[in-house]
């Protein structure tokens, strides 16, 4: 239903400035257990303090990425998130050190119901619907989407999102 707002261009956005240390905190907090399991660490890094986004949908995007993250790394694997402002917008980034993606599957990532592999198990679950929908999320909210990987040492996704709007007196 959200890939069928989001083709439509019907999704309700409510941009608006997103506190990006307090909502990267948010997401770390939410992932503990998971990451105290798999042993990997996470750290954060904002450069920047601040995005204009829609904060549900904003949230959504990151913690895909940090599934994604956490189901394609190993015990003692790490995840960094990142934000930075660069060419007038801001970046974030959530790379890991994990598997990694096969050359030869990047440019399909993005397709719906797309997966590199297809190890269905209770621990690795999922319906190769999550990239798709967080590029679309990044799109609707005028960012872009970039993602570097190689196999056996990690991935690296950055998107792109508006800078802070400054308040009206």
């Amino acid at each position: 239903m959200l890939l069928s707002r989001l083709d439509a261009h019907k999704l309700p956005l409510e941009l608006q400035n997103i506190n990006l240390p307090e909502l990267f905190e948010e997401i770390v907090r939410q992932n503990e257990r998971v990451l105290q399991e798999k042993q990997i660490s996470i750290e954060q890094e904002t450069q920047v303090s601040t995005v204009f986004a829609d904060p549900v949908r904003l949230k959504q995007i990151l913690l895909i990425f940090i599934d994604n993250a956490v189901r394609n790394n190993h015990p003692q694997g790490w995840i960094k998130i990142k934000a930075e402002t660069k060419q007038n917008k801001v970046w974030i980034e959530v790379s890991d050190n994990g598997s990694g993606i096969p050359a030869e599957h990047l440019n399909k990532i993005f397709d719906r119901f797309y997966k590199v592999s297809d190890r269905s198990t209770p621990d690795y679950r999922g319906s190769g619907l999550g990239l798709s929908i967080a590029k679309s999320l990044i799109e609707a909210q005028g960012g872009e989407i970039l993602i570097t990987s190689e196999e056996g040492t990690g991935t690296q996704v950055r998107f792109s999102l508006q800078k802070p709007q400054s308040k009206l007196t």
